[in-house]
C-alpha cells in the first residue's frame, strides 16, 4: 500500500516537472516577445514625439500594439500553464 502510494506521488511529480519544463521556456519566450514589442512601441512613440506627425505612423503604432496584445497574451497564458490552471 505505501509503495504504490509512493509510486503515485512519484507520478505526479514526474508530471509536473514535464509540465514545468513546458511552461517555463514558454513564459521566457513570452517575455522576450513582450519586451521587444514593448521596445518597439517605444520607439515608435519616440519618433512620433520628435516628428509630431501621428498620422505617418498610424499603422506602425497599431501593428506595434498588436504585437504588445498578442504577447501579452502568450505571456499570461505561459504563466496559467505554470501555475496549472490549464
Amino acid at each position: 500500500m505505501y509503495l504504490h502510494a509512493e509510486d503515485a506521488h512519484d507520478q505526479r511529480l514526474a508530471e509536473q516537472v514535464l509540465q514545468l519544463s513546458i511552461a517555463v521556456p514558454a513564459l521566457v519566450e513570452a517575455d522576450l516577445e513582450y519586451d521587444a514589442a514593448l521596445a518597439a512601441l517605444k520607439e515608435l512613440n519616440r519618433r512620433v514625439a520628435e516628428s509630431g506627425w501621428i498620422q505617418v505612423e498610424h499603422n506602425a503604432l497599431r501593428e506595434a500594439g498588436m504585437r504588445l496584445v498578442a504577447a501579452e497574451s502568450r505571456r499570461a497564458a505561459a504563466l496559467a500553464r505554470l501555475r496549472g490552471d490549464s
